[in-house]
């Protein structure tokens, strides 16, 4: 039983991670199609730097520095030219991008995710480029904080599988009878999160969609000689395969605590207890390799790869500041990419407290009401 609660943990984790990919927001898009027509200008946002923009959320002097030093993502230098040779990426050790912040006891204080800034390994470009890796569901504030951010890039690249030309709507849709929107809802109240698709602002006019549509998945799908059935398999084997490494793990810390699972159901703390898991799956989670290789491709490989081809028409477009909006997950492809393809080094890195882990009751009574 024990097992299960880390196994279920670590599949919410994920899902909290990725389903961002498939949100209600594919729903919301397609209500507002029919109005896209007559879709006012778009919001303006400046693209100047600010100085609140930079700043750290929470303890940014207090979490490790093993990923290199933190500093203001305002403050990179400006260098001159254009192209940049290839990095050697054996000289960079890889970058953490989501860290579970605790005290001295041990205690968790905050899952933190990272905004990692790369400048050309060589001095001879002024292109500056922020991985900005999120969480889908978290505070408010986290998300209020990229907002901010945001209007310091010239072009902002993020994701969300969609048919091209798709406006993402501001705020999000209320009253949704899709089961994957009400099973969203269910896990912000009880986790007491905000989701990203009603807190981010995607009408801001220098975001730009870099993802995959349904279609080209689908055809990048059955170019590699698979359908449905074939991907089932292979997904249900991964998932079989990181259960089994899971309880290895489980078995190399027998001891380590488990809460009861039916003194978890009558605790008015567990879903704080059961936030405090997750963050801790995540944080396992945080460098893809836990998805295994059939959804790696899918919702890794792949949609990073059509990203950095918007990416390079916009440094083509002479954009010079550019942020990577995607998913904690993907970051470390990206990175990668961003070093042995372009040239890039890591500058610098400032961590966000995307939830903030201190124990609170929930009702329950609001859930059951929602249910209703």
């Amino acid at each position: 039983m024990k097992h299960a609660i880390r196994f279920v943990c670590l599949l919410v984790a994920g899902f909290a991670f990725l389903t961002f990919t498939f949100s209600r927001a594919d729903e919301e898009v397609r209500d507002r199609l029919q109005t896209a027509k007559k879709q006012d200008d778009p919001r303006q946002r400046p693209t100047g730097a600010t100085k609140d923009a930079s700043g750290p959320v929470g303890h940014v002097q207090d979490a490790p520095k093993s990923t290199g030093p933190v500093t203001k993502p305002a403050d990179a230098p400006k260098v001159g030219g254009t192209v940049a040779p290839k990095a050697d990426p054996k000289k960079t050790a890889p970058t953490k991008f989501v860290q579970l912040l605790k005290d001295k006891a041990g205690k968790p204080l905050y899952l933190q995710t990272a905004v990692v800034r790369y400048v050309s390994a060589k001095g001879d470009s002024d292109l500056v480029v922020d991985l900005v890796g999120v969480v889908h569901v978290a505070d408010r504030k986290y998300y209020n904080k990229l907002n901010k951010l945001f209007e310091d890039y010239d072009s902002v690249l993020f994701e969300l599988v969609m048919p091209k030309g798709t406006k993402v709507p501001k705020g999000g849709k209320k009253g949704s009878s899709n089961p994957l929107s009400m099973l969203q809802d269910i896990m912000t109240l009880v986790l007491q999160l905000d989701l990203q698709t009603k807190c981010i602002d995607y009408t801001c006019t220098n975001f730009v969609h870099a993802d995959l549509s349904p279609q080209e998945m689908a055809d990048l799908i059955a170019k590699r000689g698979d359908n449905a059935l074939s991907l089932t398999l292979s997904i249900a084997a991964d998932i079989l395969r990181e259960q089994n490494k899971m309880a290895d793990k489980v078995g190399a810390n027998a001891g380590q605590s488990l809460p009861d699972p039916f003194k978890l159901l009558l605790d008015p703390q567990a879903p704080s207890k059961l936030k405090a898991m997750m963050a801790e799956q995540m944080e396992q989670m945080a460098d893809g390799t836990g998805l295994g290789k059939t959804l790696n491709q899918l919702l890794i490989d792949d949609r990073n790869a059509a990203c950095m081809k918007v990416f390079d028409k916009q440094v083509a477009a002479g954009k010079k500041k550019i942020a990577i909006f995607y998913g904690a997950a993907h970051m470390p492809d990206f990175e990668r990419r961003l070093i042995q393809d372009h040239g890039m080094k890591r500058q610098s890195v400032q961590w966000y407290d995307a939830w903030d882990l201190e124990p609170r009751q929930v009702n329950v009574l609001d859930l059951l009401k929602y249910l209703n």
